[in-house]
């Protein structure tokens, strides 16, 4: 499986998504960042403001796509054959990234059971064991070899994988950052009353 992901806007992505479809007959994935992304600035770390500034990483409101503009993208990725439900074709997915803080594409396609072989380089080396797949060095090519067969004798799907994707979900992320500002602003966590018991999409009202 081949994928690209968390870098290019949707503008600067399709483009590089249309030549890897062309050149490839396995599943294809790719993320887009929610930023309006160009030729002459094709990543949300280069975008520069009207003064010639940098945007990333805290001045990039101006730059944030419509969900009309991701929902564009998802219709033209789905006409190229490229989306998440190509991760469930695969029995191996490969995200050698050489920086990786967090890996939203390694949750994916752990969510849906399959092995991921991923970089020791941040986020991954906290969620990847050897029995839901494997860490590779991005800048070794023998090390990436010996992780996807690793990752390919694994079962497929993997309830295993799917337990650890649901333990890094977008509720659990969101009430742990909740809590490290709740530590900021006033010097204590909150209680599990106020972090946990909560309507969805409402945050905690602290004392």
């Amino acid at each position: 499986m081949v994928g690209l992901n968390c870098s290019r806007g949707p503008a600067t992505l399709i483009p590089l998504l249309e030549r890897v479809r062309a050149a490839v007959s396995c599943p294809v994935a790719a993320q887009p960042v929610p930023y309006r992304t160009s030729a002459e600035q094709p990543t949300f770390q280069s975008l520069r403001d009207r003064n010639g500034g940098r945007a990333f990483p805290i001045a990039l409101d101006p730059f944030t796509c419509t969900r009309f503009e991701m929902a564009d993208f998802a219709t033209a990725a789905r006409d190229l054959g490229v989306g998440a439900a190509e991760i469930a074709k695969a029995d191996v997915v490969c995200l050698p990234s050489l920086k990786e803080p967090q890996g939203q594409a390694m949750l994916e396609a752990l969510a849906r059971g399959r092995p991921v072989v991923a970089t020791r380089v941040g986020g991954p080396a906290e969620v990847i064991t050897p029995r839901i797949g494997a860490l590779v060095d991005p800048l070794d090519v023998d090390s990436i070899a010996a992780g996807m067969l690793a990752a390919a004798a694994l079962p497929v799907p993997s309830p295993e994988a799917v337990r650890a994707a649901a333990e890094h979900a977008l509720p659990n992320q969101a009430a742990k950052i909740e809590a490290v500002l709740a530590r900021a602003a006033i010097g204590r966590p909150p209680s599990a009353s106020r972090s946990t018991r909560r309507e969805p999409g409402k945050l905690a009202i602290l004392p």
